[in-house]
């Protein structure tokens, strides 16, 4: 039978394998939840420190339509970005309904 690992690696921040040994992270926040398999910030490889991952924990919580304004892409429907504290996601409008 093919398992989830799933493991806490710091408060609020879990790793998850899957069977095919792919890992995702998962942040949770006190309202929202954010479900990522790989952390890029400004299309650099360098290290950056756990604190970084609670200005991504911020933006999960406060993201909303009202506060992001529409991105230009192809690869995905209807998406917006949201920024605070120097950290952007893209989201798509459905996720925020």
């Amino acid at each position: 039978m093919l398992q989830y690992k799933v493991e806490e690696i710091n408060t609020g921040l879990y790793l998850i394998k899957d069977p095919l040994d792919v890992n995702m992270y998962l942040i949770v926040g006190e309202k929202r939840a954010l479900l990522f398999d790989t952390f890029y910030t400004a299309h650099s490889d360098i290290p950056h420190p756990k604190s970084d991952f609670n200005k991504y924990i911020n933006v999960a919580e406060n993201v909303t339509i009202e506060k992001s304004e529409p991105y230009d892409t192809r690869w995905h429907m209807n998406p917006y970005i949201y920024t605070e504290d120097g950290v952007s996601i893209v989201i798509s409008e459905r996720t925020l309904r």
